[in-house]
C-alpha cells in the first residue's frame, strides 16, 4: 500500500514537471521581457501623469465613473439644447442661432409675436429705436418687473377704455335711433298738421270764419252722429228680433199680430157662448190683474207706436243732416292742436329719458365694477373661512365667479354645488349665509337664528358645525331652534312649556 502511494506521488511529480516544462517553454524571451518592461514603465508613467492630472477631480468626485457618466449626460443635453436652440431660431427668426442677434426685426422670417413685442416697445418707449433682434432682447433683459407691470396696467386701462367706448357707442347709436324715430314722428305730425290746416280752411269758410261757431257745429254733428248710430243699432236689433228687413214689414207684422189677437178674442168669445158654464172673459181671472195687464199692454203698444213714429222722424232728420255734414268734411281743430302739443311733449320726454338712461347705464356699470372688485373677493374669503371651519378640511376652497355663482375646488379639481351630497351642500349654504351676515352686519355683530337646521347632516358634520358655531358664539348671539336632542349640549338649552 505504501508502495502504491509512492508510485502515485512519482506520477504526480512527473505531471508537474511536464506542466512546468510547458510553462517554461511558453515564457517570453529575454528581449520580449525587456520590451514588456519598457512598455510597463511607459504605461506606469502615463498612468502617473493621468492620476496627477485627475487628482483635483478625484478630490471633488468620489466616483470618477459616475462623474464621467454625468459629464457625458451633460454633453448630450448640451447637444440637445443646441439643436432645440437652432430649431427655435429657424422657426422664430428664419436663420441660424449664431445670426439671431444681427437678424433684422423686419425680416420676413421673424415670427409675428417678436414683431408684436417690438411694436409694443416702440409704443411704450417712443424714443427707443430697435432694428435687430439682439437689441430687442437686450432691452427686454434690462426691463424689470415694475416696467412690465406698468405696461400691463396701461393695457388693462386701454382695454377698459375700449370697452367703455363700445358701450358709449352703443348708447349713442340707440339714442340716435330714438332721435331718428322721434324726428320721423314729428315729420308725420307736421304733415298731418298741414293736411288738417288745409281742411280747416274750408270749415272756417263754411262757418263764416268763426272758429267758435265751426267747433259748435262740429260738436253738434258728432252728437247727432252718435245718436243716429245708436238708433240705427236699436232699429237693427228690433227688425232682427221680429225677423223683418224694414219698417214697412214691421208695420205689417204689428197689423198681423193685432188681427190674430182679435181672431183669438173672437174665438174665445164663441167658446164661452158654446160652452155654458164657462166664465166670461172678465171673470176668467182676477179682474184687477186683468185690468192692470190690459192697461200695461195698451201702454206698451202706445209707447211702441210713438217710438216708431219718433224713429221715423229722427231717421228722416238724420238723413237730411248727414247729407249736409258729409259735404262739409269737418275736423276738430282744438283736438288736432292738443295732439300736436302732446307729441312735442312726448318727444322732449323721450330725449330726457334717453339722457337719463345713458347716465344711469354708466353709473350702473361703474357700480357693478366696484362691487365685483370689493364684495366678491370678501364674500369668497369669508365663505371659505367658515366652510373650512365647519367641515374641518382645509384643502377645499370655495370660489365665486363674477356672476356670483359658487363652486368648490377640491384638490385643484372644480366641483359644482349640484355634485355635492346634501349634507355638504347644507354645510356650504351655512358658510355662505354666515359670510353674507358678516358683510351685511359690518361692525355690528347681528344675532343668528337657525330654525330646525342640519336635518341632513350626519354626526361627524354635526360635531364640526357645533365647534364652528361655538367659536362664532364668542362674537355674536346664536339661537338654535330644534327638536333634535343631540344639539342640547351646544349651548344653554331653553325649553318652552307653553306659548
Amino acid at each position: 500500500m505504501e508502495l502504491g502511494r509512492l508510485e502515485e506521488r512519482l506520477n504526480q511529480r512527473d505531471r508537474d514537471k511536464t506542466i512546468l516544462d510547458e510553462k517554461k517553454r511558453r515564457l517570453p524571451s529575454e528581449e520580449d521581457r525587456e520590451e514588456a518592461e519598457d512598455v510597463f514603465f511607459r504605461s506606469q508613467k502615463k498612468y502617473d501623469e493621468f492620476m496627477e492630472l485627475t487628482g483635483r477631480f478625484r478630490e471633488q468626485f468620489s466616483d470618477i465613473g459616475a462623474a464621467y457618466a454625468r459629464w457625458n449626460h451633460v454633453e448630450g443635453r448640451k447637444a440637445e439644447v443646441a439643436r432645440r436652440v437652432s430649431e427655435f431660431a429657424v422657426q422664430n427668426f428664419g436663420c441660424d442661432s449664431t445670426a439671431v442677434s444681427a437678424c433684422a426685426i423686419s425680416s420676413p422670417g421673424v415670427s409675428c409675436k417678436w414683431r408684436e413685442i417690438a411694436e409694443l416697445v416702440r409704443i411704450a418707449v417712443p424714443g427707443e429705436d430697435m432694428d435687430s433682434i439682439g437689441e430687442l432682447v437686450e432691452f427686454v433683459r434690462k426691463s424689470d418687473d415694475a416696467w412690465w407691470m406698468s405696461i400691463q396696467r396701461d393695457a388693462e386701462q386701454y382695454e377698459a377704455l375700449r370697452r367703455e367706448e363700445e358701450q358709449l357707442s352703443a348708447v349713442i347709436t340707440d339714442g340716435e335711433m330714438h332721435l331718428f324715430r322721434a324726428q320721423e314722428e314729428r315729420k308725420q305730425k307736421e304733415e298731418l298738421y298741414d293736411e288738417t290746416a288745409s281742411s280747416v280752411e274750408a270749415i272756417l269758410d263754411a262757418a263764416g270764419g268763426d272758429p267758435k261757431l265751426a267747433r259748435e257745429r262740429w260738436s253738434k254733428l258728432r252728437d247727432r252722429t252718435i245718436a243716429l248710430e245708436n238708433k240705427r243699432v236699436f232699429l237693427k236689433k228690433l227688425l232682427s228680433d221680429h225677423k223683418v228687413a224694414s219698417l214697412d214689414e214691421l208695420s205689417l207684422v204689428v197689423t198681423k199680430c193685432q188681427t190674430e189677437a182679435l181672431g183669438a178674442e173672437d174665438r174665445w168669445q164663441k167658446l164661452i157662448h158654446s160652452k155654458p158654464g164657462l166664465p166670461e172673459k172678465q171673470e176668467a181671472d182676477d179682474p184687477e190683474k186683468v185690468d192692470g195687464y190690459v192697461r200695461s199692454l195698451d201702454a206698451a203698444i202706445l209707447a211702441l207706436e210713438k217710438e216708431v213714429d219718433d224713429l221715423q222722424e229722427a231717421h228722416r232728420k238724420c238723413r237730411y243732416e248727414l247729407g249736409d255734414l258729409e259735404r262739409e268734411n269737418p275736423i276738430n281743430i282744438a283736438q288736432a292742436e292738443l295732439e300736436l302739443k302732446e307729441e312735442k311733449e312726448r318727444r322732449e320726454r323721450i330725449r330726457l329719458q334717453a339722457d337719463a338712461l345713458t347716465r344711469a347705464y354708466l353709473e350702473l356699470i361703474q357700480a357693478i365694477r366696484e362691487f365685483h372688485e370689493s364684495h366678491r373677493t370678501r364674500l369668497e374669503d369669508a365663505t371659505m373661512r367658515h366652510f373650512q371651519r365647519i367641515t374641518g378640511v382645509s384643502r377645499r376652497a370655495v370660489t365665486i365667479d363674477d356672476d356670483f355663482r359658487g363652486s368648490l375646488d377640491i384638490d385643484g379639481r372644480r366641483c359644482d354645488i349640484a355634485q355635492l351630497s346634501k349634507g355638504a351642500q347644507d354645510q356650504l349654504y351655512i358658510a355662505l349665509r354666515l359670510a353674507i351676515s358678516d358683510l351685511l352686519s359690518s361692525d355690528i355683530n347681528l344675532p343668528l337664528i337657525f330654525d330646525d337646521p342640519f336635518v341632513t347632516s350626519d354626526s361627524k358634520r354635526l360635531d364640526n358645525i357645533g365647534v364652528a358655531l361655538s367659536h362664532l358664539a364668542d362674537e355674536r348671539q346664536i339661537l338654535v331652534l330644534s327638536h333634535n336632542e343631540t344639539l342640547a349640549d351646544w349651548g344653554v338649552p331653553i325649553v318652552l312649556d307653553h306659548m
